[in-house]
């Protein structure tokens, strides 16, 4: 039973804390990306990657972090 609680916390955790800042980070570096060069294939790639991450993310943290 406890197994079964440490894991669905750690699920938790991982979808309400570890996704959003893994979005913020990547969206942080696709602006740096942008800033440096414009049509650049990484800022792109980086940018995808956050909205794909922050499609994941849910909570009150990821909520924050779109707006």
């Amino acid at each position: 039973m406890r197994r079964g609680i440490r894991r669905r916390i750690a699920q938790l955790a991982l979808v309400m804390v570890a996704i959003p800042i893994a979005a913020r980070l990547l969206e942080e570096a696709a602006r740096l990306a942008e800033s440096r060069n414009r049509g650049s294939s990484s800022s792109r790639w980086l940018r995808q990657g956050a909205e794909f991450t922050q499609r994941l993310g849910r909570g009150p943290l990821a909520r924050r972090l779109r707006g």
